[in-house]
């Protein structure tokens, strides 16, 4: 990635991030992770590694920092083996205010595409 291209994408963070304090509302943003989670490991959970070159800015300017992750979406051949994961949802709680990560799991319904409760 760029020079340039980082300090746009640094400069745009932060003034999300300042634009949520000011009005005290949450920012709800989205953002690519990096594709060698496709190939590299074994395990497909993300992580904030997965930032590439905009780990560092994502940790200094977000509060929370959330990934969604879906077994099924990596195991399709294996679902007979794995039906426990079928529809399965980890909510990866990576960064939030007071330090505690951990796991939500939820039903995801690719019908609609919606959670509901596990």
């Amino acid at each position: 990635m760029t020079k340039i291209k980082t300090n746009t994408i640094e400069l745009l963070v932060e003034k999300l991030a300042q634009l949520s304090k000011e009005y005290e509302i949450h920012i709800v943003m989205l953002c690519p992770l990096n594709k060698t989670i496709d190939t590299e490991r074994k395990d497909k959970r993300p992580c904030m590694y997965d930032f590439g070159e905009l780990s560092q800015i994502m940790t200094q300017y977000i509060e929370e920092i959330y990934f969604i992750h879906r077994p099924e979406y990596y195991l399709p051949y294996q679902l007979e083996a794995n039906r426990h994961l079928c529809r399965l949802a980890e909510i990866i709680k990576a960064k939030q205010p007071s330090d505690r990560s951990g796991i939500i799991f939820l039903k995801f319904l690719p019908e609609i595409a919606m959670f509901e409760a596990w």
